[in-house]
């Protein structure tokens, strides 16, 4: 007599399946099982057919089935600025142009069309999961969760006014205060997120250092973009930006830091 099959929420049938681990592997004509919010087992098609009984069941005989990417530096509300001064080096693409959209458009309203926009691109290309470098965490925590789409928010910091913030201190207490809101929740995660180390000054760097070391959060900055800021590092204090003896040494290396080119 056989064995009763197993219910269970899911059973996907993919061409390929490609797991994480174990690296390297491409598993052909294979199923994944799904209970719940968790991967319970990958085995082939047709053991997978005769064990489970699935809620639904899917069939992409022609598609690879792999985890989801993840965009490790994102602006996503800025798909809503998508090509101003796009020919322009970056220092007069930022103080001429983008700054000053910001400041005259940049509300909770814009930021979550920008993400929503942005999630629906990444969705499309597989992109599951993304890294924000922006303002408003607020609104970026409450976009993301809505959309149900797992993101590292942004605690920004700047050493201008902005419409998030006016001050340092108001950049750091409202930050921290939507870390503390959301630190529980299942799809969000949050990095200090100075802008880069000709935005912020040394003082806030040491900030960054403690309250990184403390909440266990890591640093994500903007660093060695361009030419000219690895030029204007080498005469004001002798070395690149990432060995400077002021702002970057207040990060020590046991904190984790994700320096990311982009904006």
């Amino acid at each position: 007599m056989s064995e009763a099959r197993r219910p269970c929420d899911w059973l996907i049938e993919a061409g390929w399946i490609i797991p994480v681990q174990p690296a390297g592997q491409v598993l052909e004509a294979h199923a994944l099982v799904i209970d719940g919010d968790r991967i319970t087992a990958i085995l082939p098609i047709d053991e997978a057919r005769a064990r489970y009984a699935p809620e639904a069941h899917v069939q992409r005989p022609g598609s690879v089935l792999m985890p989801g990417l993840v965009n490790a530096h994102t602006h996503n509300p800025m798909s809503l600025m998508r090509g101003v001064a796009d020919d322009l080096a970056l220092m007069p693409w930022l103080t001429e142009h983008i700054w000053p959209i910001e400041r005259a458009v940049m509300t909770p309203e814009f930021i979550a069309d920008g993400i929503e926009l942005a999630v629906a691109e990444m969705i499309r290309g597989g992109t599951t999961c993304c890294n924000e470098n922006y303002f408003f965490p607020d609104a970026q925590a409450r976009t993301y969760d809505r959309l149900g789409f797992r993101a590292a928010i942004s605690i920004p910091v700047i050493d201008f006014p902005s419409a998030w913030a006016s001050n340092q201190d108001e950049y750091f207490d409202k930050g921290l205060a939507v870390h503390d809101q959301y630190r529980s929740h299942p799809l969000l995660s949050f990095s200090m997120t100075p802008h880069a180390p000709y935005t912020v000054c040394d003082a806030s760097f040491e900030r960054i250092r403690r309250y990184a070391e403390q909440l266990d959060l890591p640093v994500h900055c903007h660093i060695h973009e361009t030419a000219q800021e690895i030029t204007d590092s080498l005469n004001q204090y002798g070395q690149r930006p990432r060995r400077v003896g002021g702002a970057l040494s207040a990060i020590q290396p046991q904190t984790r830091i994700r320096f990311l080119s982009g904006r």
